[in-house]
């Protein structure tokens, strides 16, 4: 008796997983699927207008993490200055939608930038070289971006030597310096001073966060969860403090 009660027990176990399956590649692709495997395209983007101050210019920023881009929806949307893509990670990783991302917005009227996020237990130079190696700049295109938001096992010389560094090779690489990305309070934290505000990008997305701060930067990530016709998922909505000409400063001439 006990033995037959173990083996319904098992069938039955074995057919809630059976059942689970066919229920789980049903709904594959719809709600739940991850955003770089696919899903659903967004069909109505945010209202950009209300959420940005006078006298700002909006871009957003990709990564494989947005999934593949529907670059004619980008295009279209007016609103849409610029867009920065994630090139490279540390000393050996590249973005796997970097090479088509930027190849589709060098055809486009939308200005480009491109970042390296940064790894702080990987050797800088490497890390350099990995970016350097893995990119072509043209005039126009927003200067080399570097994203620093961990410091690891680093100290807090450590992380502005690293700056101090990446900012060294830019311009021997390239004669500019480059804009360095990270969230107010790392800043705070760990870099302030450290960095002009015209070289400077900051994220924050608590309303009234950054002007409270009373620092000053280039450009302000404001929000996480930008909604945006042609993409696969809500990405990050960045406003640039100034007009088409004060952008400049921010490219390569």
């Amino acid at each position: 008796m006990q033995r037959m009660k173990s083996a319904f027990k098992s069938i039955m176990i074995f057919l809630v997983g059976v059942l689970a399956g066919v229920v789980g590649h049903k709904y594959a692709g719809r709600k739940y699927r991850s955003n770089f495997d696919g899903g659903q395209v967004i069909t109505k983007s945010t209202d950009i207008q209300s959420l940005i101050e006078p006298n700002t210019i909006f871009g957003i920023d990709l990564s494989w993490y947005t999934g593949k881009v529907k670059w004619n929806s980008i295009v279209a949307n007016k609103n849409i200055k610029y867009v920065i893509v994630r090139s490279t990670m540390g000393d050996n990783g590249i973005d796997d939608r970097f090479s088509e991302n930027w190849e589709a917005l060098g055809k486009s009227n939308i200005k480009r930038g491109a970042y390296h996020f940064f790894r702080p237990g990987e050797n800088l130079a490497a890390q350099f070289e990995n970016f350097k190696s893995n990119i072509e700049y043209k005039a126009g295109d927003i200067r080399p971006i570097f994203d620093i938001e961990s410091s690891g096992d680093l100290t807090q010389s450590q992380i502005k030597s690293s700056v101090i560094q990446w900012r060294e090779f830019c311009k021997a690489e390239w004669g500019v310096e480059p804009i360095i990305y990270t969230y107010l309070n790392f800043y705070k934290e760990h870099l302030l001073g450290e960095i002009e505000p015209v070289n400077l990008w900051l994220a924050s997305y608590s309303k009234n966060s950054l002007r409270n701060s009373g620092l000053k930067c280039a450009m302000h990530q404001f929000s996480d969860k930008i909604a945006i016709k042609g993409l696969r998922a809500r990405v990050d909505g960045n406003q640039f403090f100034g007009d088409s000409t004060d952008f400049q400063q921010l490219c390569f001439n």
